[in-house]
Protein backbone atom coordinates (compact mmCIF):
# COMPACT_ATOMS: atom_id res chain seq x y z
CA UNK A 1 0.00 0.00 0.00
CA UNK A 2 1.73 3.54 -1.17
CA UNK A 3 1.76 6.18 1.83
CA UNK A 4 -0.93 8.17 0.22
CA UNK A 5 -3.51 5.24 0.11
CA UNK A 6 -2.34 4.61 3.76
CA UNK A 7 -2.84 8.36 4.91
CA UNK A 8 -6.28 8.38 2.89
CA UNK A 9 -7.70 5.17 4.62
CA UNK A 10 -6.68 6.86 7.76
CA UNK A 11 -8.43 9.84 7.12
CA UNK A 12 -11.53 8.43 6.30
CA UNK A 13 -11.48 5.94 9.43
CA UNK A 14 -10.79 9.07 11.72
CA UNK A 15 -13.84 10.81 9.94
CA UNK A 16 -15.80 8.02 10.50
CA UNK A 17 -15.23 7.55 13.71
CA UNK A 18 -16.65 10.80 14.27
CA UNK A 19 -19.99 10.28 12.10
CA UNK A 20 -23.48 11.40 13.92
CA UNK A 21 -25.17 8.50 15.91
CA UNK A 22 -29.03 8.60 15.84
CA UNK A 23 -30.35 8.89 19.46
CA UNK A 24 -34.03 7.54 20.22
CA UNK A 25 -35.22 10.93 20.37
CA UNK A 26 -34.24 11.76 16.75
CA UNK A 27 -35.32 8.78 15.52
CA UNK A 28 -38.89 8.95 16.57
CA UNK A 29 -38.96 12.98 16.15
CA UNK A 30 -39.10 11.54 12.52
CA UNK A 31 -42.20 10.53 13.03
CA UNK A 32 -43.99 14.28 13.33
CA UNK A 33 -45.84 14.76 9.99
CA UNK A 34 -46.51 11.34 9.53
CA UNK A 35 -50.18 9.46 9.12
CA UNK A 36 -50.49 7.88 12.92
CA UNK A 37 -51.97 4.88 10.30
CA UNK A 38 -48.23 4.13 9.38
CA UNK A 39 -46.95 3.24 12.43
CA UNK A 40 -50.56 1.46 13.35
CA UNK A 41 -49.17 -0.48 10.04
CA UNK A 42 -45.77 -1.16 11.83
CA UNK A 43 -46.53 -1.63 15.06
CA UNK A 44 -49.80 -3.13 15.19
CA UNK A 45 -52.94 -1.80 16.77
CA UNK A 46 -52.23 0.62 20.36
CA UNK A 47 -52.54 -0.64 23.49
CA UNK A 48 -54.00 2.11 24.22
CA UNK A 49 -56.22 5.05 22.38
CA UNK A 50 -58.03 7.60 22.84
CA UNK A 51 -60.04 10.78 21.25
CA UNK A 52 -58.80 14.43 22.46
CA UNK A 53 -60.51 17.49 21.99
CA UNK A 54 -57.53 18.12 19.15
CA UNK A 55 -57.31 14.64 17.86
CA UNK A 56 -56.02 11.95 19.15
CA UNK A 57 -53.63 9.92 21.77
CA UNK A 58 -51.95 6.40 20.98
CA UNK A 59 -49.69 4.18 22.91
CA UNK A 60 -47.78 1.28 22.12
CA UNK A 61 -45.81 -0.66 24.82
CA UNK A 62 -42.98 -3.14 23.93
CA UNK A 63 -41.54 -5.88 26.91
CA UNK A 64 -38.53 -8.00 26.23
CA UNK A 65 -35.01 -8.96 27.30
CA UNK A 66 -32.39 -6.77 26.53
CA UNK A 67 -28.31 -7.09 26.59
CA UNK A 68 -27.49 -3.89 29.64
CA UNK A 69 -24.44 -2.65 31.07
CA UNK A 70 -24.40 -3.68 34.58
CA UNK A 71 -21.42 -2.40 37.26
CA UNK A 72 -20.78 -4.13 40.62
CA UNK A 73 -19.01 -2.70 42.93
CA UNK A 74 -17.31 -4.65 45.82
CA UNK A 75 -15.25 -4.29 48.63
CA UNK A 76 -12.66 -6.87 50.41
CA UNK A 77 -11.07 -6.22 53.59
CA UNK A 78 -8.51 -9.28 53.36
CA UNK A 79 -5.53 -7.22 54.67
CA UNK A 80 -7.87 -5.28 57.08
CA UNK A 81 -7.59 -2.36 54.72
CA UNK A 82 -10.81 -2.37 52.92
CA UNK A 83 -10.03 -2.73 48.83
CA UNK A 84 -12.82 -1.83 46.32
CA UNK A 85 -13.28 -2.74 42.88
CA UNK A 86 -15.88 -2.30 40.17
CA UNK A 87 -16.27 -4.35 37.53
CA UNK A 88 -18.82 -4.41 34.59
CA UNK A 89 -20.54 -6.41 32.77
CA UNK A 90 -22.99 -7.00 30.35
CA UNK A 91 -25.91 -9.03 31.35
CA UNK A 92 -29.64 -9.51 29.77
CA UNK A 93 -32.65 -7.66 31.62
CA UNK A 94 -36.41 -7.54 31.58
CA UNK A 95 -37.14 -4.19 30.08
CA UNK A 96 -40.29 -2.29 28.41
CA UNK A 97 -40.32 0.98 26.59
CA UNK A 98 -44.04 3.34 25.74
CA UNK A 99 -44.30 5.16 22.97
CA UNK A 100 -47.06 7.48 23.10
CA UNK A 101 -48.39 9.30 20.27
CA UNK A 102 -50.71 12.42 20.11
CA UNK A 103 -52.28 13.57 16.37
CA UNK A 104 -54.46 16.34 15.04
CA UNK A 105 -57.74 15.71 13.68
CA UNK A 106 -56.89 14.38 10.22
CA UNK A 107 -54.69 11.84 11.99
CA UNK A 108 -51.51 13.36 11.61
CA UNK A 109 -48.49 12.47 14.39
CA UNK A 110 -48.26 16.16 16.33
CA UNK A 111 -45.78 15.47 19.18
CA UNK A 112 -44.11 12.29 19.92
CA UNK A 113 -42.66 10.70 23.82
CA UNK A 114 -41.04 7.83 24.82
CA UNK A 115 -40.96 6.15 28.31
CA UNK A 116 -38.22 3.50 29.10
CA UNK A 117 -34.63 2.69 28.94
CA UNK A 118 -32.74 3.29 25.99
CA UNK A 119 -32.06 -0.37 24.86
CA UNK A 120 -35.92 -0.94 24.59
CA UNK A 121 -36.84 2.15 23.67
CA UNK A 122 -34.63 2.05 20.43
CA UNK A 123 -36.03 -1.00 19.53
CA UNK A 124 -39.35 0.16 19.33
CA UNK A 125 -38.32 3.42 17.51
CA UNK A 126 -36.55 1.58 14.51
CA UNK A 127 -39.85 -0.46 14.44
CA UNK A 128 -42.05 2.59 14.33
CA UNK A 129 -39.99 4.33 12.07
CA UNK A 130 -39.53 1.37 9.85
CA UNK A 131 -35.58 0.75 10.32
CA UNK A 132 -34.12 -3.06 10.54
Amino acid sequence: MSISRAVLLTAALAVSACAHVETVEEGLAKLRGQPVQNVVTRLGPPGAQQTTPTGGAYSWTQEGTYDVQVTQTTTQYATGIANTAQTTSVAPRQQSCTLNLSTDSRGIITAVSQQGPNAACAALSRKATGQP
